[in-house]
C-alpha cells in the first residue's frame, strides 16, 4: 500500500517534471558529466519555466504527497516540508525553502 502511494506521488511530480528530468539526464548522458554552473543555469531555467521562482519547491511536493494521501491541504497559502502552511508574506528571495529539508521550517 506505501509502496502504490508513493508511486503515485513519484508519478505525479514525473509527470509534471519530465521535461527537465529528461534534458539533465540527456546532457548526462552525453557528456557523463554535468559541470556545475551548466546545471546552475538549467535549475535556474526551470525555476521559470515551472512558476518555482515566487513559491517555494516544497508547495508542489507536498501538495502531491497530500493529493495521493487524500488530505486536505489550504488553498492561497504555500506548503512548508513540515506540510503546515507557510506565514505569510514568509516567502521569495534566498532561503525561501529554508535548507532544514522534511521536518524543517518552509
Amino acid at each position: 500500500m506505501v509502496l502504490s502511494q508513493f508511486t503515485d506521488v513519484i508519478l505525479r511530480l514525473g509527470n509534471r517534471f519530465r521535461k527537465a528530468h529528461n534534458q539533465a539526464a540527456r546532457l548526462l548522458c552525453e557528456r557523463g558529466v554535468i559541470a556545475f554552473d551548466i546545471i546552475h543555469g538549467m535549475f535556474c531555467q526551470w525555476d521559470e519555466n515551472y512558476g518555482l521562482v515566487d513559491r517555494p519547491k516544497s508547495d508542489p511536493v507536498c501538495r502531491a504527497v497530500a493529493r495521493t494521501f487524500r488530505w486536505h491541504m489550504p488553498r492561497g497559502r504555500f506548503i512548508g516540508w513540515d506540510l503546515k502552511p507557510l506565514p505569510e508574506g514568509g516567502l521569495c528571495g534566498a532561503g525561501a525553502d529554508g535548507a532544514g529539508g522534511i521536518g524543517g521550517n518552509g
